[in-house]
């Protein structure tokens, strides 16, 4: 149902489904990305990567990798962005596409990096998580 109402534009119906769908199924991690998707289609981009955390910790598959990018990337948070980036490349070493983003943010990252750090930045203000099975399979 979730799904069906998120194609047809309804996000406010369909995030009223996953979140029924989640109680039901808390280990459910491709049920917290759909409803992250639908969080990111309103622009509600601090919920959306709640979720994408959410699900990478109950199950770290790229579709909640890309959700936190895309997330993080909604803020406007590059240097973020690069650090999710490289945690998903720990665990699927070989996707082209995150190589690429990684490549296109290091110009633009590094050098604010470097500045924000001369300045008493914190360049590790938020946890990564390491690559653990899917709490499902356990």
């Amino acid at each position: 149902l979730g799904t069906a109402a998120l194609q047809a534009g309804s996000i406010d119906v369909a995030l009223g489904h996953f979140t029924k769908a989640i109680e039901l199924d808390l280990l459910n991690h491709e049920l917290v990305v759909l409803r992250g998707q639908a969080y990111l289609q309103m622009e509600y981009y601090a919920p959306a990567l709640a979720d994408a955390e959410a699900a990478i910790a109950l199950c770290p598959g790229l579709d909640g990798f890309w959700l936190k990018i895309r997330a993080l990337k909604g803020q406007g948070w590059d240097q973020e962005v690069l650090k999710a980036v490289r945690e998903a490349l720990v665990v699927y070493p070989e996707e082209v596409d995150l190589r690429q983003i990684e490549h296109e943010l290091k110009d633009v990252v590094l050098p604010e990096f470097v500045v924000s750090f001369e300045r008493g930045g914190d360049p590790d203000r938020h946890d990564s998580h390491d690559s653990v099975p899917c709490l499902g399979e356990l």
